[in-house]
């Protein structure tokens, strides 16, 4: 199926009310993107020391993203932490331009930080393992028969696992994601919406999250993730809402 006929699974709905947010600090989502573009290779965020894995610092590159972005959501969920800054925000935009880490959110705000650390080597090795045999490292993950490296965290995507979600943590995660999403400039917030759809669908409510898989679909039509994503939830739900 190609990825513009995601529009026979989404059906026409009303525009998401995220939360008012101001220009001015869209603005300084924006300047935090350039920023750390800017800077790179050096990737600077903002965390709390607590959540930070000191024996990751020296690990490969890759690794060290995805442990930083475990660090950041961890931080960003914290709500005895201080309040969330917009720059925070374009933190976590900036780095869904990493093939990955929408599901690595997704999971992260789902299971837990155990899990997270867990699997920070998988997600690592899966842009190079998925180039290997020709498929998207964000659009195809969800498929039956992934690589074999990145299989168990495939079957929590597709929901095929026996696992308990933590509400708590995945209302607070939606919560954080749909202002993040509301300060995202455009083409950045589609990860989002669809960190929010599979949020939502975890949690048994297909209804809202294909209502954010079409919000994605109409910033980015030809998107492939929004694609597997529809096909995904309007076949299942997952094996933990079934128990």
């Amino acid at each position: 199926m190609s990825a513009l006929s995601t529009s026979g699974f989404l059906p026409d709905r009303p525009p998401l009310h995220l939360p008012y947010v101001d220009e001015e600090e869209r603005d300084v989502v924006l300047a935090e993107i350039t920023d750390l573009f800017d800077d790179l290779p050096t990737l600077c965020l903002t965390v709390a020391q607590k959540h930070i894995r000191e024996d990751r610092l020296d690990a490969p590159t890759n690794e060290r993203v995805f442990a930083a972005l475990v660090a950041l959501v961890e931080t960003m969920l914290d709500e005895d932490g201080p309040e969330i800054s917009p720059e925070q925000h374009g933190q976590l935009l900036f780095l869904t331009l990493v093939p990955g880490v929408t599901f690595a959110v997704a999971l992260q705000v789902a299971f837990g930080v155990a899990m997270a650390d867990a699997n920070v080597p998988r997600f690592a090795e899966l842009t190079a393992c998925l180039e290997r045999v020709g498929l998207d490292a964000d659009g195809d993950v969800v498929l039956p028969q992934p690589p074999p490296t990145f299989a168990p965290i495939a079957r929590l995507l597709r929901g095929e696992a026996r696992r308990t979600i933590d509400i708590a943590r995945v209302r607070r995660g939606i919560q954080v994601l749909r202002m993040t999403a509301a300060l995202a400039p455009a083409l950045f917030d589609v990860p989002i919406f669809c960190v929010l759809a599979w949020l939502h669908w975890a949690g048994g409510r297909r209804p809202l999250a294909m209502a954010y898989l079409s919000a994605a679909q109409t910033v980015d039509p030809g998107s492939r993730m929004v694609t597997r994503l529809s096909e995904l939830f309007m076949v299942r739900l997952p094996l933990w809402l079934c128990e």
